[in-house]
């Protein structure tokens, strides 16, 4: 009785070990991205392009190192005109002078596992679409981001996140004089 007992508490240690080390050292990255709720919406003062500041918390449940390859961004604004955004840079920290910096372009996000990092991110419109603007008259406007991570040498696509940005009377006048400065306008994300 005693010799199966000790078998069993054997098996049972071996079994515990086993999944310890599948969760610590084998598990594949598990990537996730999760947004700030607030973002700054401006014109860029050098090349009249809007944009997107938005900060985001990368996360990898995992135990083997994630890449997140790229992140995008939809807005849809009232008038059901839709326009893509892409990461072009991360944002440096506010500088002495309180201004930010753009700092380098984006690149490929490399997380060890089980750990996070906290990027702000900078988008811009995708090339090929018309310089419309689309923070262009007061409303609901809806956010869709998303992004990809590269898992086995596969590009897997990330949960996507919705949100919506309510932007008053006083906030789109706001944003419509800062502009020709090159400035822009704090806005919160809602879900």
């Amino acid at each position: 009785m005693m010799r199966g007992f000790g078998t069993l508490i054997s098996i049972l240690a071996l079994v515990l070990s086993g999944y310890t080390f599948w969760i610590t050292q084998l598990q594949p990255s598990s990537l996730s991205v999760l947004t700030s709720p607030k973002t700054y919406w401006f014109i860029d003062s050098v090349n009249g392009s809007e944009g997107v500041w938005v900060t985001t918390v990368i996360g990898n449940k995992g135990a083997e190192p994630g890449v997140l390859v790229d992140l995008s961004l939809a807005v849809v604004n009232p008038g059901n005109e839709k326009k893509g955004f892409v990461a072009a840079y991360e944002l440096n920290e506010e500088s002495q002078d309180g201004w930010f910096r753009v700092g380098r372009p984006f690149f490929p996000v490399t997380l060890p596992g089980r750990q996070t990092r906290t990027l702000t991110h900078v988008f811009y419109p995708v090339e090929d679409q018309s310089s419309a603007q689309v923070l262009s008259e007061p409303g609901i406007y809806q956010f869709v981001f998303t992004g990809r991570e590269v898992v086995n040498g596969q590009i897997r696509s990330l949960n996507k996140q919705e949100f919506q940005i309510t932007v008053s009377e006083e906030d789109y006048l706001e944003f419509e004089t800062q502009t020709d400065r090159g400035a822009g306008l704090f806005l919160y994300l809602y879900e």
